[in-house]
């Protein structure tokens, strides 16, 4: 019994020595043991604030646009009530012009009529071919086109003169649209088909067309009649050719 009882003491000597062993091995001398951190719960990010958007303003292009449609059809609707029989007038003294042009166009070339149209209307050669193709006509009604455009008002352009000729309206229809006298864009197309032909030189200054209302004024303070209007025609004609040949073309 005595000997069972040394057994269990040394038993339980040995197991307490093995603990004591473990414990010191856990913890490094001189320190205490560490302590766990407490973690601050991370804080939310703050949200942007929302945009506020700017509506986005009206393309100012599409307004001007929107003008100068507006604006060609107030000529258009002017150039139907333009008297037939001027109108028609106008409209024959410048086919005679135009076929002389056309057949300047056929024999010497389209070079040739381009280099002087473009040095009287300030373009160069090839934009006025480009525009000769583009628009699908003659060098006569190209020569008509700009002499008139050298002398509207209003912001009328290239494309609106050539869509109202797809639309019917001859020159001396849409002279009238355009308040130019007709007897002047006789007499100025005249006077630049000179330049087209050779006969005169470009100085780079568009024959220029006087407003109809503007001559009828002076008419009217002149005391000059209905009668002597309608001769007006003609003696434009040779005041717009003498012009031209006096400047050295």
């Amino acid at each position: 019994m005595k000997r069972i009882w040394i057994l269990v003491s040394l038993v339980a000597v040995m197991v307490w020595t093995v603990g004591t062993s473990l414990a010191q091995s856990d913890t490094a001398p001189g320190q205490a043991p560490a302590t766990p951190q407490a973690q601050t719960p991370a804080s939310p990010e703050p949200q942007a604030a929302p945009q506020s958007t700017t509506p986005p303003t009206p393309d100012v292009g599409l307004k001007a646009e929107a003008g100068a449609s507006a604006g060609a059809t107030v000529i258009m609707e002017k150039a139907k009530k333009a008297p037939p029989q001027e109108a028609e007038a106008t409209e024959k003294r410048l086919r005679e012009t135009v076929k002389k042009v056309e057949e300047e166009g056929t024999s010497k070339g389209d070079q040739t009529v381009a280099s002087r149209l473009g040095a009287e209307f300030g373009m160069t050669p090839d934009a006025l071919i480009a525009e000769k193709s583009q628009y699908q006509t003659g060098w006569g009604e190209l020569m008509i086109a700009h002499t008139i455009l050298a002398s509207a008002k209003g912001g009328v352009t290239l494309d609106q003169l050539f869509d109202m000729r797809r639309n019917g309206l001859g020159w001396g229809q849409i002279g009238h649209g355009l308040d130019l006298r007709l007897g002047g864009i006789v007499s100025a197309v005249k006077a630049e088909s000179r330049v087209a032909l050779g006969v005169a030189k470009a100085d780079g200054r568009p024959a220029k067309i006087q407003s109809a209302a503007v001559h009828a004024n002076a008419g009217t303070k002149a005391g000059v009649g209905a009668g002597h209007k309608g001769a007006g025609v003609s003696t434009d004609v040779g005041v717009g050719a003498a012009v031209k040949g006096q400047t050295g073309k």
